[in-house]
């Protein structure tokens, strides 16, 4: 073997992981979804409409701008940490407790904060731990799962995302504030604990203590590799990571613009009034995740799976921006919720395929075992990057381009640009 595949080391030789390690996985991952979706959704909107209703969509935007960039800083260096650490508890684990606990403790705070800054810090050092936290548990699947289940696995990530999702809204537009907040702590460290207890987690140290003693006895070639020849070679090897990169950042920023200003949308373009007792702004957003969530989780599983059994991934990412594109171009010409529901079926069907099979993308152009938890975290940097710009973006295109159908056009432009992005990626299929 050349050096550079000593440094990748085959994940196919590692046995396929079984379903009670994918489903305590998938919980875990569930969990942090929640933690971030009640307040992106509806509670923090719900927050600045108590504090400032004429100037809530600016507040908004600036306070996920803020938060995102804390998102983008704790990003760049959380992954080398996860990568350097030694623990009993493996490189993972440590960072996934500090960070599950420091971000319910900034929900805590979230649910007593009296003013818009106080939300603005709390919402930042949230945004700090749950990187922490996020970052470690997406890099478990590349440290642990053959290459061969990618598919399913990451399927099971974009179907827990979603649900993770629909739980956090109902939570949100059920629930007042303060409990809304509290609810979700307990249901954080709750499943925190559970994964914990069940000792799936093991697997990971297990499997990295091996592939340590893989590259100890490789030592030579790797000292090679370091070559300045090699260097450059080593670089070359980042051209598929650069693509998905890139095309991953441009599709999470056009769906990111489409969701962001929902809660808006529904009582400002559609005319879906607060004061309703059924179908008011917060119920709609409700209503909407579910149906969002249904299609996503669906589509999420039998994606993965067929991309799996395929071998296949780019045709699955491309037609899924294309039609997550298209839905948000549709938003911006309907006036009607029932035409807003059919959209969010569309655009469900869409993001659970781009989810689950991206994740799957994302874990085969990761280049070198050694540093997982450093690549995976810079391939984060997409979505720390888009909360930093979403907000002003997204308010920036409403205040300029026409209100909302301004809005949702040019976000589903962006999104179908993304698409075409990652038909240079080589490595996979």
């Amino acid at each position: 073997m050349s050096s550079l595949t000593d440094l990748t080391l085959d994940t196919n030789q590692r046995a396929n992981v079984n379903r009670k390690w994918i489903s305590h996985y998938g919980l875990l991952y569930f969990a942090t979804c929640v933690s971030w979706a009640a307040p992106s959704q509806i509670l923090l909107g719900t927050q600045m409409s108590i504090l400032d209703p004429s100037n809530k969509s600016e507040m908004l935007g600036w306070l996920m701008t803020i938060g995102g960039t804390s998102q983008v800083i704790t990003t760049l260096f959380a992954g080398t940490l996860s990568d350097r650490t030694r623990s009993r508890l493996g490189k993972r684990l440590p960072w996934i407790i500090i960070g599950i606990l420091g971000a319910s403790m900034m929900l805590v705070a979230l649910s007593f904060t009296p003013n818009y800054w106080t939300i603005v810090a709390a919402w930042s050092a949230f945004q700090f731990f749950t990187v922490l936290s996020t970052n470690n548990i997406l890099t478990l699947t590349p440290d642990t799962v053959p290459q061969r289940q990618y598919g399913i696995v990451s399927g099971i990530l974009g179907a827990t995302y979603t649900l993770g999702l629909v739980v956090g809204s109902i939570a949100a537009a059920l629930l007042p504030l303060r409990l809304a907040y509290l609810v979700i702590v307990g249901l954080f460290i709750g499943i925190m604990l559970f994964y914990l207890a069940s000792g799936t987690w093991k697997l990971s140290v297990e499997i990295h203590q091996a592939e340590a003693s893989q590259r100890a006895a490789l030592k030579t070639q790797i000292a090679q590799a370091r070559s300045t020849r090699q260097e450059i070679h080593k670089l070359s090897e980042y051209r598929d990571f650069f693509w998905v990169f890139t095309a991953r950042f441009v599709v999470h920023l056009g769906n990111y613009v489409t969701l962001f200003y929902l809660l808006f949308y529904l009582e400002d373009h559609i005319g879906l009034r607060p004061t309703a007792t059924v179908l008011n702004p917060g119920n709609g957003v409700m209503i909407l995740t579910l149906v969002y969530a249904l299609f996503t989780v669906l589509s999420a599983i039998f994606s993965g799976k067929w991309s799996d059994r395929l071998g296949r991934r780019k045709v699955f990412v491309i037609c899924a921006a294309l039609l997550a594109g298209g839905s948000a171009i549709a938003m911006s010409f309907v006036n009607s919720f029932p035409l807003v529901i059919v959209a969010a079926v569309a655009l469900g069907l869409a993001w659970g395929t781009f989810t689950s099979v991206d994740q799957a993308l994302i874990s085969e152009v990761l280049p070198y075992a050694t540093t997982r938890a450093r690549d995976m975290s810079i391939m984060t940097l997409t979505v720390g990057i888009t909360n930093m710009l979403t907000g002003i973006t997204a308010a920036m295109l409403l205040k300029y381009l026409g209100g909302y159908p301004g809005l949702y056009l040019t976000a589903g432009l962006i999104t179908i640009f993304g698409a075409f992005l990652v038909l240079p990626v080589k490595r996979s299929k």
